[in-house]
This record gives structure tokens, C-alpha cells and sequence, in this order.
């Protein structure tokens, strides 16, 4: 799990303006920012409006900045049409998505199509783009926005916020080191340690606490243990002595009392290893197995590539193509071989989304893309 992207999708509308500012004129040197339309000046606040940010390029184009957390396909499409629509009157304007989710393709698909009617041209920032942007571009904004987010990155849940229980869930998601099951399990221990924490332990104040391999909730309510529940039948800690029995070797659960604190821990007890190697034709096959369930939740790939392969071939002929976990592939993969060329095949319809994806990263001049039938 890459904590900045969790990081991201957790942003309020003001803060992912102000991260969407910074890159956008980092990554765009034709484009000067004329107003952020969309933010209240000195606070982290957003207010309605398009764009959200308006650019003008050198020569005089406008360029209008939909930025958003919000991840329903309507919202996206909407922000879109009504840029078009307020953008009817100008020349070769320009409209970018910038957005702290991975959007499915067809969203931007159809954004492009849109565009594309009324002759503007169309640009997108997902979660992904964004990450790496930060990672490996520019150090030096994630410093900034993203402040000791490699060893702790602190989630603050707002108990009086309705969508708090969206929110968590959608973290966990992103916990690549737990699988489909687990995601779900851990949220049902999450959502009952929470509810204590309100209903018993009178806590103000919850927040979550994220590493590669834990997750740690903290509240500030009064001295309260699961475990000192035992034998008691309550909804809380059934849920609580099921979790443990059921995860014995795999995941395990502690809770203590600290400075005023209940801190309970969720820790991953091994971290599974996948092995990226070429086989005699140097191609590394990656099939649907793979990328289904290993690749995607397990976060540390090993690599071995035969000293004689040039170019090394990718094989991710499969139906379902995560832009996750095609750049956690490419990145182990290009680690290791700084001077060697890399062919990504992947299916004809899915060759656009993930060319202008890479166009926009650091490995848009070391990979080649080649179609190729996808697998059933």
C-alpha cells in the first residue's frame, strides 16, 4: 500500500486544490494560474463555481481545473459538460480532471468524447498519476502536503461527520497487505471498536493510525479492553473474539491503555513476496490469478530478470488492468534494469487508457506498448 495515495483520496476539496495548484504549474510551464475560482482565499474551505481553478496558457487560452474527492461518475461527467458549456465562446481552450480517486475508464472516456464534440482538449489526473507525481517528480510538495507520511500516516475521523464509516472502509480497501476477506472483517472490528469507543468509552476524539503492515485506531475515551470482555455476549465482543480466532497466523489483534488512550493494533504477523521472473522467450507473465488477488494486496515484489533479456517483455493479457498494478509491475521491474527496454503488452482496449496514463510518468520513455488478445 502506497500511504500517499491513501493520503490523497482523504484530502478535503480546499487541500487537493491547493496540491492540484502546485502541480499543475509544475507540469505545465505555458500555464499561469489566474484565479482559484473554487477555494476560499486563506482556508481550506471550497465554495461552488467553475472551475475550481482557471489557468491561461502563453498564448492566451483559457484552461479550466475540475478538482474533486468525490468519486460518483456523475459528478466528474457534470464538472466536465458544464466547463464545456461555460468555455463555448473560447479558442482552443483546455479542461483537466484532477481527482484524488482512480475513476473506472469509461468515466474518462466519456469526458474525452465530450471534449472532443466541442473541440477542447481533455486532460486527467488520477489518485495513481498523483502518487507518483509525488513520490518521484516533485519530493518536494509531498514534503510539504504529505509531512512524515512514509512512517505514519494519522487519518483524523470527525465523529460528527455522517460518511466516516464510507471514508474507513475505503482506507482499508487500500490496504493492499489484506485480502477481499480480510478488508471485510477488519471494517466489521473497526466499525465495533469505533462504536465502543462512542458509546461506552465517551471518546471525543478518534483517529486512525496507518504503516505498510498496521492499522492502529486511537480514542481518547475511558480505560476500556476487549479483551476484558471475555465470555460476555455482546455484539462488540463476539465480533472482537471471532476476528482473533479466525485470523490465528495471519493477522493479529492487541489492545492497550497509554497516556490517556485506548490504542488498539490490527497487524499483518508475515508479508508475502511475489516473484516477477522471465521466462526463456524473457517475458514475465502476470495472469489473472495473479492480478485478482496476490498482486493487488500483496506489496512486496521480488524481481529476476536473465542478464541477456533486451527488451523484457510484460505479459498483462487479462481482462481487469488496475493502473495500481500495472505501475507497481513497471516500477519493480525498471528498478532494476535502468538501461534495458520494457514492452508492456496489454489488450487493444485498454491500449489508450494506459499509454496516456504512463505518458504523464516517469516511465512514458522506457516502456513500449503492445497490443495483444486478452485471456478469458
Amino acid at each position: 500500500m502506497d500511504l500517499t495515495s491513501v493520503f490523497i483520496s482523504n484530502l478535503n476539496g480546499g487541500q487537493l486544490q491547493r496540491i492540484a495548484k502546485e502541480i499543475i504549474t509544475r507540469k505545465h510551464k505555458r500555464f499561469t494560474i489566474v484565479s482559484s475560482v473554487g477555494g476560499v482565499e486563506g482556508t481550506e474551505r471550497t465554495r461552488a463555481g467553475i472551475p475550481d481553478l482557471l489557468f491561461e496558457t502563453d498564448q492566451g487560452e483559457a484552461v479550466y481545473i475540475e478538482v474533486t474527492n468525490d468519486n460518483k461518475k456523475k459528478k466528474v461527467i457534470s464538472d466536465v459538460t458544464n466547463c464545456i458549456e461555460d468555455l463555448s465562446d473560447e479558442r482552443n481552450p483546455i479542461i483537466i480532471s484532477f481527482l484524488g480517486f482512480d475513476p473506472k475508464p469509461e468515466v474518462l472516456s466519456e469526458c474525452k468524447k465530450l471534449c472532443e464534440r466541442r473541440n477542447i482538449r481533455y486532460l486527467y489526473y488520477t489518485n495513481s498519476m498523483i502518487t507518483e507525481i509525488l513520490n518521484n517528480e516533485f519530493p518536494e510538495l509531498k514534503t510539504i502536503f504529505v509531512e512524515n507520511i512514509e512512517n505514519c500516516n494519522h487519518l483524523h475521523i470527525d465523529l460528527f461527520e455522517d460518511n466516516y464509516t464510507k471514508r474507513i472502509k475505503y482506507i482499508l480497501e487500500n490496504m493492499h497487505w489484506l485480502d477481499f476477506e480480510q478488508h471485510e472483517d477488519v471494517f466489521l472490528l473497526v466499525y465495533e471498536l469505533i462504536d465502543n469507543a462512542i458509546l461506552h468509552g465517551k471518546a471525543d476524539k478518534i483517529y486512525i493510525n496507518l504503516t505498510e503492515s498496521t492499522i492502529q485506531l486511537v480514542d481518547d475515551g475511558q480505560n476500556f479492553s476487549m479483551e476484558s470482555l471475555d465470555g460476555c455476549m455482546g455484539g462488540g465482543s463476539y465480533t472482537f473474539d471471532y476476528f482473533k480466532s479466525k485470523y490465528v497466523g495471519k493477522l493479529v489483534v492487541s489492545q492497550k491503555y497509554v497516556d490517556g488512550e485506548n490504542i488498539t493494533t490490527i497487524a499483518s504477523v508475515n508479508q508475502d513476496k511475489i516473484l516477477l521472473k522471465t521466462d526463456v522467450n524473457c517475458i514475465i507473465e502476470i495472469p489473472n490469478r495473479i492480478l485478482g488477488r496476490k498482486m493487488a494486496y500483496k506489496k512486496v515484489m521480488e524481481v529476476e530478470i536473465d542478464d541477456e533479456c533486451d527488451p523484457i517483455y510484460i505479459n498483462m493479457r487479462v481482462r481487469i488492468l488496475p493502473l495500481s498494478a500495472i505501475y507497481g509491475v513497471l516500477e519493480a521491474v525498471e528498478r532494476i534494469t535502468k538501461d534495458r527496454n520494457i514492452v508492456l503488452l496489454v489488450p487493444h482496449n485498454r491500449r489508450d487508457f494506459v499509454e496516456n496514463f504512463l505518458n504523464q510518468t516517469a516511465l512514458q520513455l522506457r516502456v513500449k506498448i503492445i497490443c495483444v488478445k486478452h485471456e478469458n
